[in-house]
């Protein structure tokens, strides 16, 4: 897991497609929500508007084929990270069409606020959306890892 504003990233960044998405980001703002195709299905986002939940409302959820770059355009919320020794039950079988499986269990927390992101690899599980009730834009770039 990566933390940090685009620019900073960028800098150590060394995976070509995650330089692309990044780049992608700091030219494209202010998007209505829905999907947009930056490199085919290698490397789509998703403008999300939602409201914050708390803490273990939302399930914990891993991907497989995809990294998550998670930035926040508006607002701010916090996103449990955790490992497979934190987690406790397992919720839904792995969709090979969606790429996600959910899961129970706990983790740390850490905060995104407005123009922050992070990069979570496959196999890295977490909780994105947590807060009180507060409103967030945020911009979900998928990257395909395999």
């Amino acid at each position: 897991m990566k933390k940090g504003n685009i620019d900073d990233i960028l800098k150590n960044e060394t995976n070509e497609n995650i330089k692309i998405a990044l780049n992608w980001l700091k030219e494209n703002k202010n998007l209505n929500v829905g999907e947009y195709e930056i490199k085919e299905r290698d490397i789509f986002a998703i403008v999300q508007n939602y409201y914050t939940k708390e803490y273990n409302s939302n399930n914990w959820e891993i991907h497989r084929k995809y990294i998550d770059i998670q930035y926040i355009e508006d607002g701010f919320e916090e996103i449990g990270i955790t490992n497979k020794d934190n987690i406790t039950n397992e919720i839904t079988p792995y969709s090979e069409f969606k790429d996600i499986q959910f899961f129970e269990g706990n983790g740390e927390l850490y905060e995104l606020k407005k123009n922050e992101l992070m990069i979570i690899p496959t196999n890295d599980y977490h909780q994105p959306s947590i807060g009180c009730g507060n409103f967030v834009k945020k911009i979900v770039i998928k990257i395909k890892a395999i």
